[in-house]
């Protein structure tokens, strides 16, 4: 039976459309004697997000559970990222909830090359920040986002440093969630992106609204269906600032041409619904790929001979009486499994990597489950970011991540 939602708050307030959108996206009663750590990176999405949530939280306000503010400095735009920071800072100080500010350093860095990442969906916040905050939020820099050197800027891995400050955070605190603030509009343009760059069914899924980080914490991400709209609408009616990062508006990237073009192009010249299409299409596929996801971890589990973090083996025999499309799922399953980056694995990659693991013609000359490593190399694949296939004369496929500086 599906809870109630208040039409406002206890000190007499209207609850706002967004708000109420929210408490029926993700109900109060299911997280309101846990700690919940939200990423805030001071965009409009974030902020809307935590100040959503804080005011579901005055619902009931005698509940053990509480909220936790979390951002990650990138330190990509000097002092407008330390802006960033010291605007998040004041929006809890605002709100009487606890920060904590993280950021990169060179001596951090040194220890990320391999380390599993927790997840590493895209764009974890649309507006992570740049100046429209008044004044006074930019004059102040957080002592956490001080760093030694420039940090790189591949996206895949400033993705993974921001969810592992998260999941960290998390576990500190005793959190069961993390919350991130994708929004409708984030999920409609991250499947049109994909699409255009050939994807497969799982691309097609689009942004998944929860994942397990860990044993004790799972993401979620409860305004999957709430339009960036209605997110600057709420802000405007609380007369809440926030920080808007005008990297998002350079044309130079695509994703900023699919956001301030095309998808203004196909719904003002071929559907002004494409937005809600490209969202059911997501879906959809996600209903299949609920369908298909445990079938290609089972198929994994049942070939692999080997693991490590920068290297797997796999029995390939058994993927030849396969359909293609479950073999290729099995390798999406193996790369989220290892943490290694995805982004620019495209559907051509894939179907390569499947077609290398399906060219094994005999049987495979060792016994049990062990490895034989020593067999010469028949085929040889090298993928994006540093990872090679190679089919070895046995009949196994080892997969390695190349050390790379």
């Amino acid at each position: 039976m599906t809870a109630s939602i208040p039409s406002e708050l206890p000190d007499g307030r209207p609850l706002w459309p967004l708000e109420a959108a929210l408490s029926r996206a993700w109900p109060r009663s299911r997280w309101r004697d846990l700690t919940v750590v939200v990423g805030v990176s001071g965009g409009a999405d974030s902020v809307a997000l935590v100040r959503a949530l804080h005011a579901m939280q005055q619902f009931e306000p005698a509940t053990t559970g509480r909220l936790v503010m979390a951002h990650y400095n990138h330190g990509l735009r000097g002092e407008l990222s330390d802006a960033d920071a010291q605007f998040v800072r004041e929006l809890a100080e605002k709100l009487g909830l606890p920060c904590e500010l993280g950021g990169w350093t060179a001596t951090a860095a040194t220890r990320e090359a391999f380390e599993p990442h927790a997840d590493h969906e895209p764009h974890a916040d649309h507006e992570p920040s740049t100046g429209t905050a008044p004044a006074d939020h930019v004059s102040r820099t957080s002592a956490a986002a001080r760093f030694s050197s420039r940090p790189p800027q591949d996206e895949d891995r400033l993705r993974r440093r921001r969810l592992d400050f998260l999941l960290r955070t998390a576990h500190r605190y005793g959190a069961r969630y993390v919350a991130l603030a994708h929004t409708a509009n984030d999920q409609s343009e991250t499947v049109l992106h994909r699409l255009l760059r050939g994807t497969g069914l799982t691309g097609l899924a689009g942004i998944p609204r929860i994942r397990r980080l860990s044993a004790a914490t799972t993401l979620i991400r409860p305004m999957l269906s709430i339009s960036r709209r209605q997110v600057v609408r709420y802000l405007k009616s609380l007369r809440q600032p926030f920080r808007h990062d005008h990297s998002n508006d350079d044309p130079r990237y695509t994703r900023n041409r699919l956001r301030h073009e095309l998808l203004p192009h196909l719904a003002s010249r071929y559907n002004p619904r494409i937005r809600r299409v490209l969202e059911r299409l997501a879906a959809q596929a996600r209903a299949v790929e609920t369908l298909v996801e445990p079938l290609a971890a089972a198929l994994l589990d049942q070939v692999t001979r080997q693991v490590s973090p920068t290297e797997t083996v796999l029995e390939t025999l058994p993927l030849r009486d396969q359909p293609e499309y479950l073999v290729a799922e099995l390798f999406v399953h193996l790369w989220n499994r290892q943490g290694w980056p995805a982004q620019a694995m495209t559907a051509k990659h894939w179907r390569r990597l499947t077609g290398l693991a399906r060219l094994a013609t005999r049987p495979v000359d060792h016994r049990g489950r062990g490895s034989n490593l020593s067999s010469p190399i028949r085929s040889a694949l090298d993928l994006p970011d540093h990872v090679r296939a190679e089919l070895l004369a046995s009949g196994q496929l080892r997969l390695t991540l190349i050390p790379h500086g």
